[in-house]
């Protein structure tokens, strides 16, 4: 039997809900040379019957007999995976019809790239789209961005299965299992990508597991993010460093601005990115213009959040260069 050229890894636990549309997404794709890797992780709902309505050779049943979580399930879907590349998908989200043949050629076309993932839609229970989710394309601005946050949308990922099956996921990256994989296959010198277009619609609901696990993941999420920083920095940082360096990105949460801080931490952030900037000029960790056009997007926002709107102008003259403005403000856009 030949190969497919792509796996895609469906974990299901108790997902009878959405389970059934987004199995038809699946199988409903213009590229049709994939196996599809159905993990039912111990579900005690109706989720096996639905998967066993379908009658479609390129899917491949695996039943848990007891509920392992989802990092052992997506761990044993990358074991018995066959294909030349590894597709995430979600019981919950729905995959648009021409995802896989996007993606494919996109890896196909672009060697260099290991993983890519797409910019997605925002929908609830009821179907109805409730927003976009974009993020960076750059390869340089993605593994700059993983210093601060996760660039990439989990169950719209694609990436080369070699790469998958030297890395996968670890079983103690709890609820954060994404951002781990991808800090660690950035460090190694994998470079990922996002495909500028929508093709998935991703499900924000009351039972994700990042709503549920809300706290715990940032706390995680930190965990990850410090020691990275430190190693920049050259020193051990302290909590309100970390505060600081995830300042930016926690003025808007789900959509809406969150309340902000009044005194001086408006100057103590344009301090921390300055730093953040020369650290990384001394160290050469990251691409010089891709991090100074990430960190002065941070600026940007900060202020416009603070409307502190002339200080927009106050940083160090360098920041002015015409590379790193046309990179803010695509970044900015791409939010």
């Amino acid at each position: 039997m030949n190969s497919p050229k792509i796996s895609v890894i469906l974990p299901v636990y108790n997902c009878e809900k959405f389970l059934r549309q987004s199995i038809e997404s699946v199988l409903g794709q213009t590229f049709t040379d994939f196996e599809l890797i159905i993990i039912n992780d111990g579900s005690t709902d109706g989720s096996e019957s639905i998967i066993q309505s379908f009658k479609d050779g390129r899917i491949v049943y695996v039943k848990n007999e007891t509920n392992l979580k989802l990092i052992a399930c997506l761990n044993k879907g990358i074991d018995i995976s066959r294909g030349e590349y590894i597709a995430r998908m979600d019981a919950d989200d729905i995959s648009h019809k021409d995802r896989f043949s996007s993606q494919f050629k996109y890896l196909e076309q672009h060697k260099n790239i290991g993983i890519c993932s797409t910019w997605a839609r925002i929908i609830d229970n009821d179907g109805k789209v409730t927003g976009r989710l974009k993020n960076p394309t750059s390869p340089d601005i993605i593994g700059c961005s993983l210093l601060f946050t996760c660039p990439l949308l989990h169950p719209s990922v694609m990436g080369r299965s070699n790469i998958f099956k030297q890395f996968k996921y670890n079983p103690e990256a709890l609820h954060i299992e994404d951002m781990d994989l991808w800090s660690r296959m950035s460090i190694n010198g994998v470079q990922m990508a996002n495909i500028s277009e929508y093709l998935i619609d991703y499900r924000w609901h009351e039972d994700n597991i990042s709503v549920k696990n809300d706290y715990f993941q940032k706390e995680s999420k930190r965990a990850i993010l410090k020691p990275r920083v430190e190693e920049l920095f050259e020193r051990a940082i302290t909590e309100d460093e970390m505060n600081l360096h995830e300042y930016s990105f926690n003025l808007y949460s789900k959509g809406k601005k969150q309340d902000i801080d009044k005194g001086d931490l408006i100057y103590k952030e344009k301090k921390w990115l300055i730093d953040l900037s020369l650290a990384n000029s001394r160290k050469n960790m990251f691409p010089l213009n891709a991090f100074d056009s990430l960190v002065f997007s941070r600026w940007i926002v900060a202020c416009v959040a603070n409307r502190k709107f002339l200080s927009l102008f106050s940083f160090p003259c360098r920041f002015y260069r015409p590379t790193v403005i046309y990179k803010a403000a695509t970044i900015l856009f791409q939010k």
